[in-house]
């Protein structure tokens, strides 16, 4: 009996082994099949990218500027290629047209788009390749930069002004905006090509470039979603050595200096012009005069402030000086901002509905209370905020303001406790309040 029951397990535990050694043989076969089958699926993706340069095309850093001009024309702008491309392909569908063209160039000139029609854009550096039979093949670059719009009314060209001085170009100009681009017209480009060389970004009213720089022009722009849209081109202006332009103003006249509100919280200074070397505009900064720009003598000059702080005291002068740096005459204004909660920093009490437009209208989202939102304007008792990747009206009535913002110098705060403990309890002090 023993040795029959042994037998008998005996050959039950065998059979469980010779199935254990099975199952894992097979494992490995699909481990070593799965290996080759990436392998092979590597080398067929590397075979199928591959460039004769061994390097993909792709772009510097940088945005897709889509530039109208409100006359049917519009300029694109794109940061240049990495080696080994030396070509774009730029995909342009309007309307129901559409087309694809091929530029060497990091820019591009449209024209005849219908008024009304949706604008996209697709832009890609390519390069020669080979395909898996050696044929030649067009490589594209994993990057594209893309634009969708419907191209609006053109905004108004900032008026721009320039000095040269010592080998530096310097800028100003006036407009709304929330990015400026600074262009060079670029006289000698060819039929179909951009007229322009974009040289510099900023955000910034004013901008100082290294060398003798003529045709110099500026337009705004405002971020959108993968492109920055720009408006059209100011005026060409091209600086002339020195600060010079002032020998025909009248001799000895009186400045005669004012200020202008334009929009809320957007002054101007505006002068008489007088015959000097160039004028300086300075601004209090508390305990001296700083210098904010210097400008070249006009017959009427004028000078954007941009936006002032909501209800901030100001005080601005204007000097004029000859060629020496000695004051010939200065005018001094001060004036109070408008109060206003225009890009003031505001918290919900509770959580609050975001509306399509001011009201009842398409609820977008519902914001928590507390979270920091920024007014980017009013209307009634709405105020327009930005919140995630939405733009919509919230109601003001149950919002907190932050009042150093919105109120400025009209008041002046001391909290006290904040560097000695004013608190006591039963006659002893806190300790560490």
């Amino acid at each position: 009996m023993w040795i029959t029951r042994r037998n008998r397990y005996g050959r039950r535990y065998a059979g469980r082994r010779t199935h254990t050694r099975r199952t894992r043989g097979q494992i490995q076969r699909l481990v070593r099949v799965w290996t080759a089958g990436a392998v092979i699926l590597l080398a067929l993706a590397a075979a199928f990218l591959l460039l004769r340069g061994g390097e993909g095309p792709g772009f510097e850093e940088g945005d897709l500027l889509v530039c109208v001009n409100g006359d049917g024309s519009a300029e694109l702008y794109w940061p240049k290629a990495t080696a080994p491309s030396g070509m774009y392909r730029v995909e342009v569908t309007c309307g129901e047209t559409s087309e694809t063209r091929y530029c060497t160039q990091s820019a591009l000139s449209l024209s005849g788009l219908p008024e009304g029609e949706e604008l996209e854009v697709q832009v890609w550096a390519v390069a020669d390749g080979k395909s898996l039979l050696g044929k030649p093949k067009e490589v594209k670059s994993w990057k594209v930069f893309r634009a969708k719009l419907l191209p609006p009314e053109a905004p108004e060209a900032p008026e721009v002004s320039g000095t040269l001085e010592d080998g530096v170009t310097s800028l100003r100009w006036t407009g709304e905006g929330e990015v400026f681009q600074v262009f060079q017209s670029n006289v000698n480009s060819a039929q179909g090509a951009a007229g322009s060389v974009l040289l510099a970004s900023t955000r910034e009213r004013g901008i100082s470039l290294e060398g003798d720089l003529s045709r110099l022009t500026v337009r705004a722009g405002w971020k959108k979603r993968g492109f920055i849209l720009c408006g059209p081109a100011s005026s060409p202006v091209s600086p002339l050595p020195g600060i010079t332009g002032g020998q025909d103003l009248p001799s000895g006249g009186q400045l005669s200096l004012a200020w202008q509100e334009t929009a809320p919280r957007l002054c101007v200074l505006e002068w008489n012009g007088t015959q000097c070397h160039h004028f300086e505009v300075q601004r209090w900064a508390g305990e001296k005069w700083e210098t904010a720009a210097r400008l070249a003598p006009e017959e009427r000059v004028r000078y954007d402030l941009g936006r002032l702080g909501s209800g901030s005291y100001n005080r601005f002068r204007v000097a004029a000086l000859d060629g020496d740096g000695t004051e010939l005459q200065a005018e001094e204004v001060s004036f109070w901002a408008s109060v206003s909660p225009l890009y003031g920093t505001i918290w919900p009490i509770q959580s609050l509905a975001l509306y399509e437009d001011p009201g009842k209208g398409t609820r977008l989202a519902s914001v928590p209370g507390g979270t920091a939102l920024c007014v980017l304007a009013e209307e009634g008792d709405w105020f327009r905020v930005r919140y995630g990747e939405e733009y919509g009206w919230v109601d003001s009535r149950f919002c907190m303001i932050d009042l150093p913002e919105y109120v400025g110098d009209h008041c002046t705060y001391d909290i006290t406790n904040s560097y000695d403990s004013l608190f006591a309890v039963h006659g002893s002090p806190i300790r560490e309040v």
